[in-house]
């Protein structure tokens, strides 16, 4: 029915992009883009991910260690979820407040 949201390939579609700019280092056209496709696809680890990477790159520790523990939540076993287990370590997020 039409109140089913978008059909799923744009979010696909704005996952490929995204990742396409975390892989070029993007991090704010990044993280714009798995904000858009968080937006289609609320529970993929990989939005998570993608959201945690892009805001340690751009010094948001609290949204980095939040997302880092969706990851840990939505795909417990990856291979994300053992890099975000390391990413939460780090001081700087360890420490980061998580905005009320």
């Amino acid at each position: 029915g039409a109140l089913d949201g978008p059909p799923k390939e744009t979010a696909q579609q704005d996952l490929t992009v995204a990742k396409y700019y975390l892989d070029q280092k993007n991090w704010k056209a990044a993280q714009s883009r798995f904000q858009s496709a968080l937006v289609l696809s609320p529970e993929d680890p990989e939005v998570y991910w993608g959201l945690a990477e892009s805001a340690r790159h751009l010094g948001d520790f609290a949204t980095a260690r939040a997302n880092y523990l969706k990851v840990i939540e939505y795909d417990p076993g990856s291979r994300h979820a053992k890099d975000a287990q390391k990413a939460l370590k780090d001081p700087q997020i360890a420490e980061a407040k998580v905005a009320q």
